[in-house]
């Protein structure tokens, strides 16, 4: 699976996906539109295709481009996600696995994938590298809270308490126990935008000063000429069952992913 087109500056190797998503409705994603956050957010995690593999495109200043993807809750379930959802009542703690059919990576993204925000970044799970080329669909998909459940019910590691949370209301990590030994709250705080800009694929429908909210403050937006949309010429999707499972990716809640 490749990914290229809509600026990117060449074409990508898809590696994994994964999602970050949170013990409430009101907080989950890494990333917040207009200083509101979601209660999922997907990763889609692509390396540079002049690299042989992920581990050494990682540190390169070009080397990863990563598709995020912002969730909202539906009184309906998400058709593309129920192999998933399906696949996730079979799996409890880190290190189970559930094979996986039927899942088509591109029918869990927007359909209109011209409407985005891009600006360069880093990983949000350690080592945290800054050799992140972000784009974040403008448009949320559809999760129903059934299906999300099925994300919440995960046990923390072993089934084991967590010694350290992220506090959603401060976005800071502390090191309150998780009373319920489920993992949720797995995404990183908002960090500072520095001298990044942030750029939009799609003209202002009205003024904004705060389009994608990075860090409290003023940030700097830039508006860029319409481009064709990511992946419209490529047919992109598991064409074959997949292996579904969790792991424990890092010390700190940040680095726990479902792939």
């Amino acid at each position: 699976m490749f990914v290229e087109g809509g600026g990117l500056p060449g074409r990508y190797r898809t590696a994994e996906f994964h999602f970050h998503w949170g013990s409430r409705d009101d907080t989950g994603s890494e990333h917040a539109i207009e200083g509101v956050k979601y209660p999922l957010e997907m990763h889609v995690v692509n390396y540079a295709a002049r690299y042989d593999t992920l581990t050494e495109a990682v540190d390169q200043d070009d080397g990863l481009a990563v598709l995020g993807v912002l969730f909202q809750i539906s009184d309906r379930d998400n058709p593309a996600f129920e192999p998933l959802a399906e696949s996730l009542q079979y799996i409890h703690k880190a290190g189970e696995f559930q094979m996986v059919g039927g899942v088509r990576l591109r029918s869990l993204l927007p359909k209109d994938t011209s409407r985005f925000y891009r600006y360069s970044g880093s990983l949000t799970t350690p080592k945290c590298f800054e050799t992140v080329t972000w784009t974040i669909f403008e448009e949320p998909q559809k999760i129903s809270a059934r299906q999300l459940a099925r994300l919440r019910d995960l046990l923390h590691e072993d089934g084991h308490y967590s010694d350290v949370t992220n506090d959603p209301k401060s976005g800071s990590v502390g090191g309150a126990h998780n009373a319920h030994n489920y993992l949720v709250d797995n995404w990183r705080p908002l960090q500072a935008l520095h001298s990044r800009i942030i750029k939009q694929s799609f003209p202002f429908a009205s003024p904004r000063t705060d389009p994608m909210a990075l860090r409290k403050g003023r940030r700097q937006i830039i508006s860029v000429p319409q481009v064709p949309g990511l992946l419209d010429n490529m047919a992109l999707g598991m064409q074959r069952s997949g292996t579904l499972g969790y792991h424990n990716a890092g010390a700190s809640p940040q680095g726990r992913q479902l792939i």
